[in-house]
């Protein structure tokens, strides 16, 4: 995905702060209903740092985080998105739309979608070995994304109380309901395995 030339002030319709699937798709959309898109990325995106993700409909074999972005960029360039690698700084009212202070210069836009997506908090060991382990899917941040991958195999989740939100503690609570309840039965009343049994 060619990024473009940045001008030094531009006026669109709509400006996408965060490149990375949300911000690229809300840009691909906008394109195609004949707007000025621009999209700012400062490319730390999470999702391109994914190594294979199976969990997007049409890659039944996976796709890389970094194809997957760049597929839907490329798509949205190809329809009139533009695309620049830069930082919004600020952004300001300005009359009936806004205005945009990147390290590249101005952008006015009659409106702004913040796809800013989640920084994950890294675990407290060196960045060599952080960065090896997760291209080899030794770490995870997305138990969307990733927890069907890891069915199966021993690992661990490293999270503060503060991080892990209600609903995943329910979901938690209630699959060790099910798996209880389910380990109680006698062999021939329990349903076809599909969720494995974890003493």
């Amino acid at each position: 995905m060619a990024l473009e030339q940045w001008q030094e002030r531009q006026r669109v319709d709509c400006l996408v702060i965060g490149g990375g699937p949300g911000g690229l798709t809300a840009a691909l959309y906008l394109a195609r209903f004949r707007l000025t898109v621009q999209v700012v990325d400062r490319g730390a995106g999470r999702a391109a740092s994914i190594p294979l993700t199976r969990n997007y409909p049409g890659f039944p074999d996976g796709i890389s985080g970094r194809d997957f972005v760049r597929r839907i960029g490329e798509q949205a360039v190809r329809y009139g998105a533009r695309i620049a690698a830069a930082e919004v700084e600020a952004v300001e009212r300005s009359g009936d739309g806004f205005l945009c202070h990147t390290g590249k210069g101005l952008i006015e836009a009659s409106t702004v979608i913040l796809a800013t997506g989640i920084r994950d908090v890294r675990p407290p060991i060196d960045d060599a070995l952080h960065d090896a382990a997760l291209a080899a899917g030794m770490i995870r941040y997305c138990p969307i994304c990733d927890g069907f991958e890891v069915v199966g195999r021993v690992g661990d989740v490293v999270a503060g109380l503060n991080q892990i939100s209600r609903a995943t503690a329910q979901a938690a609570t209630a699959a060790t309901a099910l798996r209880n309840d389910l380990a109680a039965r006698p062999a021939g009343k329990r349903p076809a395995a599909l969720i494995p049994l974890i003493p």
